[in-house]
């Protein structure tokens, strides 16, 4: 489900959805993409707790004047 902006989110929910987001980041990051779109509809989170960054349809690569675009190979 993506996080429900009417649905409150307990401190250590909330604390382990965002670091889950921000390692998504990073390992984004360190492979030179940047979201460009972070958003509470850009994550979805699994009934264990799991959270996934969605959405990466006009992210950019750091090195690239370029942004994807959705459906483009």
């Amino acid at each position: 489900a993506k996080i429900d902006r009417d649905v409150m989110l307990s401190e250590r929910e909330a604390l382990a959805i965002g670091a889950q987001v921000a390692r998504a980041l990073h390992f984004a990051h360190g492979h030179g993409i940047v979201h460009r779109d972070i958003k509470p509809d850009n994550i979805h989170v699994a009934p264990n707790g799991t959270a996934k960054v969605m959405d990466f349809g006009i992210a950019r690569f750091v090195q690239s004047k370029l942004k994807t675009q959705t459906g483009i190979s």
